[in-house]
């Protein structure tokens, strides 16, 4: 294949009206009148794709582009081009438009100005950009959904493992539902943290809402006391009802020196009244 330079008029030509009929851009020369007008003496068959209009009809400005620029944004593309005109500075554009058909599309513009007598124009380059902004958006409105899960999660969790101070010193936290590893996690990581913040000696942790505590629960409250101790406080064990005490008997789980009550007000009843006693 010869090079550019090497090409025939006719073959310049032929190379021409390919590059117009498939580049997936429109290519445009745009005029300014002083009377404030534009004319679009060149635009390539992009247009078509693009605007919904034929070359025909723009080059003969039956439909000036102008026109398509969405309502929303014609203050910003007039803005645009009146400073390209008055620093001739290259223009640059993305917004919408409004096809002939009514379709809505993005598109992004770029073109270089230069004066002509009294006219100025711009030659540039224009693409759609509909699919890469809807892309865009697609991906703002997945990472502000995977946001907004975050912090129903963090609401669940706390909401979940709830850590109440009833006086100096003492911490209540309630469990309602089943025990699994990643709750117990949680359970563990709110009450150290909340043992820290509130410089407590005591939690009563109170299981009266669990359904079902069996080995792997009693082991997982086991390792919540430890961790407790390690810190400096201790942990109390309230709700501790007949149908536990039974299970936890059939299953040869013994809770070490973990005090236990039946019910969390004997629990809290029993840490108030030792309070008061130290005093």
């Amino acid at each position: 294949m010869p090079s550019f330079t090497q090409l025939t008029a006719e073959e310049l030509q032929d190379l021409y009206t390919e590059l117009d009929q498939h580049t997936p851009v429109m290519l445009y020369r745009v005029v300014l009148n002083p009377d404030g007008t534009n004319i679009y003496p060149y635009v390539s068959r992009g247009v078509e794709e693009i605007y919904g209009v034929t070359v025909a009809q723009v080059v003969s400005n039956e439909h000036n582009l102008t026109d398509f620029v969405h309502p929303d944004y014609q203050a910003s593309f007039q803005a645009s081009i009146a400073q390209s005109a008055q620093t001739l500075t290259t223009w640059y554009w993305e917004g919408r438009i409004v096809r002939l058909d009514g379709q809505v599309r993005w598109i992004r513009g770029t073109s270089r100005p230069r004066q002509i007598g009294a006219q100025m124009v711009w030659d540039g380059v224009l693409m759609d950009i509909t699919e890469s902004v809807r892309l865009q958006e697609a991906e703002r409105e997945a990472a502000a959904q995977q946001t907004i899960i975050r912090e129903q999660s963090q609401m669940l969790a706390e909401l979940s493992t709830p850590l109440i101070p009833i006086s100096a010193g003492v911490l209540v936290m309630p469990l309602i539902g089943a025990i699994s590893d990643r709750r117990a996690q949680q359970v563990m990581e709110t009450l150290l943290e909340g043992i820290v913040q509130y410089q407590a000696e005591t939690v009563l942790l109170d299981i009266t809402g669990v359904k079902t505590v069996d080995t792997a629960v009693a082991n997982a409250l086991i390792q919540v006391a430890r961790a407790v101790n390690l810190i400096g406080a201790h942990l109390v064990l309230t709700g501790i009802q007949p149908r536990i005490a039974q299970t936890l008997v059939q299953l040869g789980v013994s809770l070490g020196d973990i005090v236990t009550y039946s019910t969390l007000q004997a629990g809290i009843a029993s840490i108030l009244a030792k309070q008061g006693g130290l005093r």
